[in-house]
């Protein structure tokens, strides 16, 4: 059975975008939430920080990014289940779209 002109509309061409748009405003309220795109701004301070040395330095860059590093590995691992689900969803939805 093939499928109808309006199933191919809603499947290849309103469901790819409403998934990106909606993907990329998820990522940036993730991001703001999370003050993922506030750690430039922290790096920065403790470069332009007088009296520190570099060891110390050092110490507060690496404790600035492992925040920035957990929000990543977050994100990565709530993609990897997403794409598990799809990779068990995609054969049913695909034989269902054709017919079989």
């Amino acid at each position: 059975m093939e499928a109808s002109k309006r199933e191919r509309f809603i499947l290849f061409g309103a469901v790819p975008i409403v998934a990106a748009v909606l993907g990329a405003v998820t990522t940036v309220i993730i991001g703001q939430v999370s003050g993922g795109n506030d750690t430039n701004q922290v790096l920065l301070e403790i470069v332009k920080m007088e009296g520190l040395t570099p060891d110390q330095r050092l110490k507060l860059m690496t404790e600035a990014n492992a925040a920035t590093g957990r929000f990543y590995n977050w994100l990565s691992s709530v993609g990897l289940l997403f794409m598990a689900t799809l990779g068990f969803l995609g054969p049913a939805i695909s034989a269902r779209i054709s017919g079989r």
